[in-house]
């Protein structure tokens, strides 16, 4: 039980570490990132100790209360998560796919998740 209660206690301090970090300093005033999975940032767009960008995201049709949600993203339109630049005849897109991707590189040799910077919605 102690065990547990540690580990929750340590969930709980990640959380409010990672949540307590504001602004999205690549995106205008009334952008907001859309992810890979075209889920809604509701966290930063960034590293956050991996070798990619991710953010935690709102997940529209979840019915079930404290599940946390992720999503890799993009920092810069048309660039993958890893910050690689979309190849310039394979833009961002689904491309048959349930997430966004695109080729990357001189000659599209690699891929990579991507996401979309978008206008808020008025009532946002």
């Amino acid at each position: 039980m102690k065990t547990l209660q540690f580990m929750l206690f340590i969930a709980v301090v990640f959380v409010i570490t990672v949540c307590s970090v504001s602004g999205q300093e690549d995106l205008q005033e009334d952008e907001v990132h859309i992810g890979s999975y075209g889920y809604t940032c509701t966290s930063e767009c960034r590293k956050k100790g991996y070798s990619y960008n991710w953010c935690y995201a709102s997940h529209p049709t979840s019915k079930v209360p404290g599940i946390t949600y992720w999503d890799y993203c993009s920092k810069h339109q048309e660039h993958d998560h890893r910050g690689r630049r979309c190849w310039h005849e394979h833009a961002c897109g689904n491309h048959g796919y349930d997430y966004k991707w695109c080729y990357t590189g001189e000659d599209g040799s690699s891929w990579g998740y991507c996401g979309l910077n978008v206008k808020k919605r008025k009532n946002e």
